[in-house]
């Protein structure tokens, strides 16, 4: 007889799940994007895997959850692309270096 103790698989991937995007939200807060987006990304792979083979209550959750990871992530990456491509803009724009008096003092 097996206990009602003991989870199934599919409550495990959900739990597993949630604490993927747990971890990642504090890596996203953090300001560690890199490990956010690796780990929205693993959160939303581990949903989908578990979503094709459960009852459709689970499927739900894993689905929503999925989605919320998923939508973050891409977020993340629309900043990091934006902000690679700020910095190069801005490099480009930089005025030169003004030469005044302070450039000749001796210490």
């Amino acid at each position: 007889m097996v206990s009602s103790n003991i989870k199934s698989e599919h409550q495990v991937n959900l739990e597993r799940a949630e604490f993927l995007l747990y971890q990642a939200l504090d890596a996203d807060e953090a300001g560690h994007v890199s490990e956010a987006i690796t780990l929205y990304s693993e959160a939303v792979e581990l949903c989908l895997q578990s979503a094709s083979s459960c009852d459709a209550d689970t499927k739900i959750k894993l689905r929503q959850l999925a989605k919320r990871a998923l939508d973050r992530a891409e977020i993340l990456k629309e900043t990091v692309e934006k902000g690679k491509v700020a910095k190069h803009d801005l490099s480009l724009d930089l005025p030169e270096v003004p030469a005044d008096g302070m450039l000749r003092l001796q210490f």
